[in-house]
């Protein structure tokens, strides 16, 4: 990228839109640079700023940005907008959904990212980075988990419980094993319980259920971009009975 940004610094500009990011923060709109330039020219001035947004006019033009970025950036990552089409086939809302909220978690975890997106995904409101961070859920090998409160508390984060996990967003409890497939991961995980205690955790593969790796801890990701608090589900219900009741 060196070299790359030597070449860069001698065109007209580059000195000036390198001293507008000279804050912490910045905002700056690039036009009229042909595809192939663009990518060298995103890379090498926000090469100093460890989280960065890319916002272009639509997804089809995010997902060309974000696929040449990748070949520089390896953090790279595209986040698309709400499926708002209700007509369309679950298969891909939950694909959709399962995109957006590896990127959220990226962006609350990740020390370098880039994230690239279109005005609709950008401007919808998003769960502040706090409350996910509260939601999740955390368990170690020397954890003590109670098998119904875990199956309440994956339930609230938007996880389905099943007989057997195939897909992520599943979850399954069968005597002493807990098996967790997160929306954000590439293998389910399965914790062992001897009573309460956690005796191991592991990842298997789904297809064969044979373990792939031991952990020492999981973090489990919500399932959902909609988290509402026991508090406030309480004070809407009471509201909503107030209002039938007036009707």
């Amino acid at each position: 990228m060196k070299s790359i940004r030597t070449v860069l610094s001698e065109l007209n500009g580059f000195d000036k839109l390198e001293n507008s990011l000279s804050g912490k923060a910045a905002l700056v709109r690039i036009s009229e640079i042909s595809d192939s330039v663009r990518p060298h020219l995103i890379e090498a001035v926000a090469e100093s700023y460890p989280i960065r947004v890319i916002i272009t006019y639509s997804e089809i033009r995010a997902k060309q940005i974000c696929e040449d970025l990748l070949f520089y950036d390896r953090n790279a990552m595209f986040f698309p907008s709400k499926d708002l089409i209700f007509y369309q086939a679950d298969i891909r809302s939950g694909e959709i959904t399962r995109q957006r909220l590896k990127c959220i978690r990226s962006m609350t975890t990740a020390r370098h990212l880039t994230v690239v997106t279109c005005f609709s995904a950008f401007m919808t409101p998003q769960i502040p980075p706090d409350i996910i961070r509260k939601a999740m859920i955390r368990i170690t090998d020397k954890s003590i988990v109670d098998e119904k409160e875990l199956a309440l508390r994956l339930s609230f984060l938007g996880y389905e419980r099943t007989a057997q996990v195939e897909a992520p967003g599943q979850f399954s409890i069968r005597g002493d094993i807990v098996d967790v497939f997160d929306i954000t991961g590439e293998n389910p995980v399965r914790i062992e319980l001897w009573g309460d205690d956690v005796e191991s955790i592991r990842v298997f593969d789904v297809s064969t259920q044979r373990s792939i790796e031991q952990l020492e801890s999981v973090e489990i990701f919500p399932a959902t971009e909609l988290l509402i608090e026991e508090e406030k589900l309480r004070s809407g219900f009471k509201r909503i009975k107030e209002e039938a009741g007036e009707r």
